[in-house]
């Protein structure tokens, strides 16, 4: 059994504030420099990264790639693809104060639910 998968986010091309700089163009740094695009690594493909303005953008990709589980670190997210899919809340800390959503708090146990 093998899962394909995608990256969605949603970060805008510039900062609201600040120095301007390219922030998608250092996440794909970011994921290149900690091996997500090699096959020794995690093995995603650069296509299969997606960035989106808007949380409402978002969402509608995660929906128009039928994504069967989808793990995200804000709760706001998970609560809307529940309605369309298994939303994980990637917790570490705890913080989560929803408590009508699946959370985790570590990869390992994300990857063991998997």
């Amino acid at each position: 059994n093998s899962l394909k998968i995608v990256i969605i986010s949603h970060k805008t091309t510039y900062p609201y504030v600040g120095a301007r700089y390219n922030l998608r163009q250092a996440a794909m740094g970011w994921l290149n420099k900690n091996s997500f695009f090699n096959d020794e690594g995690i093995g995603i493909k650069e296509k299969d990264v997606y960035f989106k303005s808007t949380k409402k953008e978002k969402i509608n990709m995660i929906r128009e790639l039928g994504c069967d589980i989808y793990v995200d670190d804000l709760e706001e997210i998970i609560i809307e693809v529940d309605k369309f899919c298994c939303g994980i809340n990637y917790d570490p800390k705890g913080q989560s104060r929803e408590t009508a959503i699946r959370k985790i708090g570590d990869w390992k146990d994300i990857e063991q639910y998997l």
